[in-house]
């Protein structure tokens, strides 16, 4: 941007004012943007929160009813599980009522497990306590804790660093949890005998972003339709080859990545297939001058519509 035209022959007199209001000039203009974007970045952030609280108030209304209307359900499959099962039979076959029992039991459960899941979205207040975490070997720890779901599926995981990755300073709780729900997440949904591969990157800092650690996710599995790419992270997200999963471990584990200042995409890659990439800054947002890039409130924005 041109501040003034100074015509020769110079007068040194003058063209040190010049030059001096060219600065403040200059200096002005770049705190102006750089308030516009922190202030774009409040708004978003008080509009994603104002959503968050409203998928907090679904979850609890939904706990609190379905969990209500279970009781029953329960009760009465206690009783033609036990010695009164002869009185609800009425002719049937002691075979399928045993079978109907046992498909009830495990439809309550699956009802209990996402009323527990859901119930968990809204709860991501800011951590107190940071640690300085080792992402590398904090996937180990996940994958170990969920060897037997592995096992069940024969599925395996191929963990990849190929360069050293540092550090990253977060609450190790959050973290955990985020790994873990996605994990489970790949886990339930892939084939059996499938193949789940996390590649971890440390990624340079730019004007838009800050210094960061990459986690890629990826499967043998089905690829998300690249239309419903978008919504991947939004609480529900029906999976068609699959309906019965319900989706709400993404859902939380990006609200909860979001609360540590990360950020979360879902892509479609020609050899890997739907790739979700997990980025965490090294620094905590509390204590670092970096700026939240818009990308992952503009995605929670458009994905919530």
């Amino acid at each position: 941007m041109i501040y003034q035209y100074i015509s020769k022959p110079w007068d040194p007199g003058s063209l040190l004012p010049t030059l001096r209001a060219a600065m403040d000039g200059f200096i002005l203009r770049a705190e102006r943007k750089q308030l516009l974007i922190e202030k774009a970045i409040m708004v978003r952030d008080l509009i994603v929160s104002d959503r968050l609280a409203g998928y907090g108030v679904l979850a609890e209304g939904i706990n609190h009813h379905l969990r209500n209307a279970l009781v029953p359900v329960e009760v009465f499959l206690q009783l033609a599980g036990g010695e009164g099962a002869a009185e609800y039979a009425n002719g049937m076959e002691p075979e399928f009522l045993e079978e109907l029992r046992q498909a009830a039991q495990i439809q309550v459960r699956r009802i209990t497990e996402m009323l527990g899941k859901l119930s968990t979205i809204h709860k991501v207040k800011t951590p107190r306590k940071d640690d300085t975490l080792a992402p590398a070997d904090l996937w180990r720890e996940v994958i170990a804790q969920l060897a037997p779901e592995l096992e069940e599926k024969n599925a395996t995981i191929a963990l990849r660093v190929p360069q050293p990755v540092p550090f990253v300073v977060c609450n190790r709780n959050r973290l955990t949890q985020i790994l873990r729900l996605v994990l489970e997440d790949e886990i339930e949904r892939i084939d059996p005998d499938g193949v789940i591969t996390i590649f971890l990157e440390h990624r340079a800092g730019n004007e838009d972003l800050a210094e960061h650690i990459c986690m890629e996710i990826s499967d043998t599995g089905v690829d998300v339709d690249p239309v419903r790419l978008a919504s991947v992270f939004t609480p529900f997200f029906l999976r068609p080859e699959n309906p019965q999963h319900v989706s709400l471990n993404l859902a939380t584990s990006y609200v909860t990545l979001c609360s540590l200042g990360g950020w979360a995409t879902a892509t479609n890659d020609p050899e890997r297939g739907t790739v979700m990439t997990l980025c965490l800054p090294l620094i905590a947002p509390e204590r670092s001058s970096d700026k939240t890039p818009l990308e992952a409130w503009e995605r929670v924005l458009g994905s919530a519509d």
